[in-house]
């Protein structure tokens, strides 16, 4: 599913060397913690595995698509159609609805009528038990639902790839570990490969593999 060969990132402005030979691979439909200290690198990877950043040596493959080369235009379509983001503070429009926060992935890639985009939001909705929250505004929610607003979002185009950003720094311990659980099913629901960067302990316990990054190298535990 994702490979990632000798990869390099460095930002001489900053004089910051961010990744240093990275090498490894990810199966698909595997789920699996990046840690490692604040600094580390791991935004900078996950970026990198978004195709909202590049690297400047190396490779990065993803579902059989070569990033590091790829054309701008390429990085945002492949984006659009096989990639999800979870991110720490949720990052929902306070002025769309929690449907029409949902459903924007689907209206960015287009092509989708308004049936189809009903019936693969409500059927998201209901899946995080949000279906009776639909016409909510993010300021009506709790952080717990906004979260899992976030996660339907990142998931009702199904994607191949999931990113997650510290989704649970935001949340209190017990609504973090039910956000986990939920996360982790229903991207193995759908056969998703999951990745999530974090300094927490609940989520490396819930991963099948641990990516450790200590100043931008990948490290053994």
């Amino acid at each position: 599913m994702i490979t990632v060969n000798n990869a390099h990132k460095s930002y001489p402005s900053h004089q910051v060397q961010a990744l240093t030979n990275i090498t490894f691979t990810i199966d698909t439909g595997k789920t699996v913690a990046l840690v490692g200290p604040s600094g580390c690198g791991k935004s900078t990877l996950l970026n990198i595995l978004a195709g909202i950043d590049t690297i400047d040596s190396g490779e990065v493959v993803i579902k059989g698509q070569a990033l590091h080369n790829a054309k701008p235009e390429t990085l945002t379509q492949f984006r659009q159609y096989h990639i999800g983001v979870v991110f720490q503070f949720f990052n929902l429009l306070e002025s769309l609805t929690v449907f029409e926060n949902v459903a924007l992935p689907l209206h960015i890639q287009g092509g989708h009528n308004a049936t189809s985009i009903n019936n693969a939001v409500n059927q998201i909705l209901k899946a995080v038990e949000l279906d009776n929250r639909a016409n909510f505004y993010p300021s009506q929610l709790s952080g717990g639902q906004m979260q899992r607003v976030a996660i339907a979002r990142a998931l009702v185009h199904q994607p191949a790839l999931v990113l997650a950003d510290e989704p649970t720094g935001n949340l209190d311990s017990k609504t973090g570990k039910t956000i986990l659980t939920l996360l982790k099913n229903l991207c193995a629901q759908q056969g998703t490969t999951l990745v999530l960067a974090t300094h927490s302990d609940a989520v490396i316990a819930i991963a099948d593999e641990v990516l450790r990054l200590d100043d931008g190298r990948l490290v053994t535990s």
